[in-house]
């Protein structure tokens, strides 16, 4: 009945969403220089990284990429391909979904929180 915590930890929600944020962050300052961009969270050792490709590399790109998808399972982490121009087209059309997720991360976690409150209120109900 409450498993919003379970489901959350399940698929790694706020890992990603803050490993997605750092990346975005990071490729909009221009602290790493690219047009193509993958960005793989890892989950399991919570690690981001960022391999920036030249256009003249796209085919590099592609197949490195997908060679991560392959490699890695849901649980383990999330790998995207993007340009730097859909990093910043992102922020403009999403900057709270995508980018700004800080807000969203509290709300997960205040959820989870209260998830485990049902949880122990409903076995203390059962058990009395």
């Amino acid at each position: 009945m409450f498993d919003c915590e379970q489901q959350s930890k399940k698929l790694k929600v706020i890992d990603i969403l803050t490993g997605l944020r750092f990346s975005a962050n990071q490729i909009e300052a221009g602290k790493i220089k690219g047009d193509y961009y993958i960005i793989f969270i890892n989950v399991k050792e919570h690690l981001v990284k960022i391999m920036s490709y030249s256009k003249s590399n796209f085919n590099q790109a592609s197949e490195d990429y997908a060679n991560i998808e392959k490699s890695i399972t849901e649980s383990e982490g999330a790998v995207v391909l993007v340009t730097s121009d859909s990093v910043i087209s992102l922020k403009k059309a999403y900057p709270s979904y995508f980018l700004d997720t800080s807000e969203f991360i509290a709300a997960i976690q205040k959820i989870n929180e209260n998830c485990k409150l049902l949880k122990k209120t409903s076995a203390n109900k059962q058990n009395s």
